[in-house]
C-alpha cells in the first residue's frame, strides 16, 4: 500500500513529554503516513515547562521522522473537552478516516495494519472496526454494555469516559471492541 493510502493519525497531547516521546518512537515504526500532533497550551505558569518540553519533543521528532508531520501547538489551554473537539474537527476536515491516539496510549502494530487494510471499506460503511484499545480493563467503571455503539471512526484512546463526552457532539455513531 502506498504511503498516501495509509491511514492518517491524530495524536492528542498536553504536558507529558516522556509519554509522547515513547508513543512517537512506536509511531516511527509504522509505514510512512500523515501524522497530526495537536498539543494543548499550558494551564498556568507551573505547566509551562512541561508543555514546552512536550512541544519540543513533537517538533524534534517531526523534523527527523519519515512521516509527513504537522504539529499544532495551542497557545491557550483549551482543556480536554475543547482541545479534543477542536483537534478532531480540524483533523476530519482534512481526512475521511483516521486513527486517534492519546499521547499516553500503547497500541498494537496489528491494529494499525488492520485499519490500513480496511479503511476504504470503512468509508463505504462495509466494515465495523475496533476503535478503542485498552490494556487494562479493571479500571473501567462501567460494563461493556454501556460502551457499545455503531461507528465509522477508528480510534485508539486511553480515557474512554472523557472521549465519549467529547465525541457525543459530533454527528457520528461510535462503536468499539475492547481488545
Amino acid at each position: 500500500m502506498k504511503s498516501d493510502q495509509l491511514t492518517p493519525i491524530l495524536i492528542i497531547g498536553f504536558n507529558r513529554p516522556s509519554t509522547l516521546s515513547s508513543l512517537l518512537s512506536k509511531v516511527e515504526t509504522l509505514g510512512s503516513r500523515k501524522i497530526v500532533i495537536s498539543l494543548d497550551g499550558s494551564r498556568s505558569k507551573s505547566d509551562e515547562l512541561k508543555v514546552f518540553a512536550t512541544y519540543e519533543v513533537a517538533k524534534t521528532w517531526a523534523k527527523s521522522s519519515h512521516h509527513e508531520v504537522n504539529v499544532i501547538k495551542r497557545n491557550d489551554n483549551f482543556g480536554i473537552y475543547k482541545h479534543c473537539t477542536q483537534a478532531l474537527s480540524e483533523f476530519f476536515l482534512d481526512f475521511e478516516v483516521g486513527i486517534i491516539l492519546e499521547d499516553d496510549i500503547d497500541f498494537r502494530q496489528e491494529f494499525v495494519s488492520y485499519v490500513d487494510q480496511h479503511q476504504f471499506d470503512l468509508k463505504k460503511d462495509k466494515v465495523q472496526l475496533p476503535v478503542f484499545q485498552r490494556p487494562n480493563l479493571s479500571d473501567i467503571p462501567f460494563t461493556k454494555d454501556h460502551i457499545e455503539f455503531d461507528s465509522n471512526i477508528s480510534t485508539i484512546i486511553g480515557s474512554c469516559i472523557l472521549w465519549i463526552n467529547t465525541l457525543q457532539f459530533f454527528d457520528i455513531t461510535l462503536s468499539w471492541t475492547v481488545i
